[in-house]
Parts: C-alpha cells; sequence; structure tokens
C-alpha cells in the first residue's frame, strides 16, 4: 500500500468520517514482479512508479508489514459491509 487517500465520503458538502481507510492507493507490479513505472515517465527520464486508488471493498487483507516482517491475518476484516452502510448513506442522497 502507498497511501490511505481517504478516511471519509463527503456528500453535498456533508463529511461523514469514518473509523477505518475507505481508500488506498496501491502500487502496480508488472509481470516479473517489478515496480511498474509507464513508459512515458520513463522517456521523460521520471521514475515515478504507477499506483491505482481502490476503495477496501474490493480488497482482501491478507498480511500486515512489521518491522520484523509479515505478520499473516487469519480473519481479514470483510469490507463489503462498510461499502454497504456508504451505499445505504448514498441512496439518501439519490446519489
Amino acid at each position: 500500500m502507498v497511501e490511505v487517500t481517504s478516511t471519509q465520503m463527503r456528500i453535498n458538502g456533508n463529511h461523514y468520517r469514518q473509523k477505518t481507510p475507505r481508500n488506498v492507493a496501491l502500487h502496480l507490479y508488472d509481470a516479473t514482479g517489478q515496480l511498474m513505472v509507464h513508459p512515458e515517465y520513463i522517456t521523460a527520464g521520471l521514475l515515478v512508479p504507477s499506483y491505482v486508488d481502490f476503495h477496501l471493498s474490493e480488497l482482501i487483507l491478507y498480511k500486515i508489514a512489521t518491522e520484523s516482517g509479515y505478520r499473516p491475518v487469519s480473519a481479514p476484516p470483510d469490507w463489503s459491509l462498510m461499502w454497504a452502510q456508504e451505499e445505504s448513506i448514498l441512496k439518501e442522497f439519490a446519489t
């Protein structure tokens, strides 16, 4: 994960803050396992890795990085419940 991009959603100017991250940015890797850098960035002399934003409901948490290595997650959270809550809020505003 590159960063947590949001912990809230905003509808009609109102903020709905959540305790957990809502969206995260993840690096993309190519088929060889190397960080993907778009060719146009390389041509321009920029080595900026590519990343994509995801809503947590689209991901499954398998491991958490720690200072001593990776800690497996035996019971990952069900982020789809968070998405269901967001959908109910969005329906109130017909968005």
